[in-house]
């Protein structure tokens, strides 16, 4: 019995890792950060994209590897639907960033600190807003897409 829980959690756990490194990494940090982040192009062409892809795949994964544990932890104890688990993920999402991942780095030397910075300072933009916008998608997908994938296959089997 104990068995079927913990292969229950490891399976639960794998789809939101896949999730998390298919979408969050190699297509929202590696394809599309390579091409619109203005920093993340300057990095590649100085030190190469082999370089820039190892880097960020490597620091990325290894983030997303602690998120998604703690993402199917939840979901694994609460099963809660996707929804909820994208709202969760979204709300710990903006914390982490205002918190401990982007605070203190100043304006124009970072991907996504602009945005940041933007709300700290109450200095509202258009940039602010669009960043938001595009940071509250790419939190909500974190945990809301394995959820709603997990409780779509359950329901077939």
């Amino acid at each position: 019995m104990m068995k079927n829980k913990i292969i229950r959690f490891l399976k639960n756990y794998l789809v939101f890792w896949l999730f998390a490194v298919t979408v969050s990494v190699v297509i929202m940090e590696i394809l599309i950060g390579s091409i619109l982040v203005p920093e993340r192009q300057e990095f590649a062409s100085e030190h190469g994209m082999t370089a820039y892809t190892f880097e960020v795949f490597f620091g990325t994964t290894i983030f997303y590897t602690i998120f998604s544990f703690f993402g199917a932890l939840i979901f694994y104890f609460k099963n809660y639907n996707y929804k909820k688990m994208g709202l969760l993920s979204l709300l710990l999402g903006f914390i982490l960033e205002f918190t401990i991942l982007q605070p203190n780095i100043p304006e124009g030397e970072g991907s996504g600190a602009s945005w940041v910075q933007g709300w700290y300072n109450l200095n509202i933009t258009g940039e602010t807003i669009v960043g938001t916008l595009i940071s509250a998608v790419y939190w909500f997908i974190g945990w809301g897409l394995p959820s709603y994938v997990i409780h779509k296959y359950s329901a077939k089997s």
